[in-house]
């Protein structure tokens, strides 16, 4: 819950939202509406994440994966090979930062006959 709300229906309130200022003032197309909503479900997606302790590398990655997308259609220009490249360096940073190391040793293994193992 964000702001005593679902996700979906904080993405369902700014679709809204947006049709409504692009029918009346904003000059929006189908595909921009898109990415905005696209990005703004990855930022939720993260918030929920963070508040439930799960893993958030993959989020975080979609967030950086959609607003990268988003900002290209706006006007960034960036060639393949430097999205590429970015979105790559994310993932290591990210990786280096946030992702736990899955390599941590067990303390005290153990048998069925509750014996511990010799180191």
């Amino acid at each position: 819950m964000i702001l005593g709300r679902e996700p979906a229906a904080i993405v369902a309130l700014v679709m809204a939202a947006l049709y409504f200022a692009a029918g009346f003032w904003v000059v929006l197309d189908d595909v921009l509406v898109a990415l905005i909503l696209a990005a703004l479900t990855a930022v939720l997606d993260l918030i929920v994440a963070a508040k439930t302790d799960q893993t958030t590398f993959g989020v975080i990655m979609a967030v950086f994966n959609t607003g990268l997308v988003l900002v290209v259609h706006l006007g960034l220009d960036w060639t393949d090979h430097q999205q590429a490249g970015f979105l790559a360096l994310a993932a290591a940073v990210i990786g280096f930062f946030v992702q736990r190391t899955q390599v941590s040793p067990i303390a005290k293994a153990t048998f069925s006959n509750e014996q511990p193992l010799a180191a």
